[in-house]
């Protein structure tokens, strides 16, 4: 699901390695890309043109499934597909590939790269981090921690309308020792799986209270 935007967003960062004006170059959306989702909070608008910055704001920040489809259609897949092999990921099979599957332990490790800054530099690892701080889904991981708690996260959507999946990953500022997390959801109710992952956030923040 949208775990995907951020194999994305890494590969853009790469390609702005060679290519500094990447950035600021402009793309029209000639129409609406994709279907409705059940969260986001913003709305490209066909027949405008967007920046890559913009693009890559909307679709981590905002979860916009245009912005992604859009940024997919012009991105290096070459490039995109070594994030899989440095990592030691399986490979997709298509962009977008819908029938990927990867496990919470695979793609924390993935998250952790880019906290690290061993996969970007820092000044893109930082700018990667800024964006998943800035995400607008609250009724997950967020909802499970204290108020201000400042987290780094990115949550998913993928599966049917009669059993949908929801995931989020994120990275919790925790009094200076950050930690990660990665939960994923299957069920018939997009909502209470939301709860869901609240709770287990909550649990896993008391717990790291008690070993330290």
């Amino acid at each position: 699901g949208s775990l995907f935007k951020l194999f994305t967003l890494i590969t853009y960062f790469r390609m702005a390695e060679k290519d500094s004006t990447l950035f600021s170059r402009q793309w029209p959306l000639s129409q609406h890309l994709a279907p409705a989702q059940a969260y986001t909070t913003s709305a490209l608008s066909p027949g405008q043109s967007y920046s890559v910055k913009e693009l890559l704001f909307h679709m981590i920040v905002n979860n916009n499934n245009d912005a992604t489809l859009l940024l997919q259609q012009h991105l290096n897949k070459e490039q995109f597909t070594h994030i899989f092999t440095d990592l030691q990921l399986p490979l997709p099979h298509s962009l977008p590939d819908t029938n990927y599957l990867t496990t919470t332990q695979q793609y924390s490790r993935f998250v952790s790269a880019i906290y690290e800054s061993g996969y970007l530099p820092l000044p893109s690892s930082e700018a990667a981090i800024s964006l998943l701080c800035q995400a607008t889904f609250k009724d997950g991981i967020v909802a499970g921690l204290p108020a201000g708690t400042v987290v780094a996260h990115k949550h998913g959507e993928a599966g049917t309308l009669s059993q949908p999946e929801l995931h989020e990953t994120g990275i919790i500022y925790r009094n200076g020792e950050p930690y990660l997390i990665t939960i994923m959801t299957r069920g018939n109710d997009m909502k209470r799986q939301a709860a869901l992952m609240a709770t287990i956030s909550s649990q896993v923040w008391e717990e790291m209270n008690r070993s330290n």
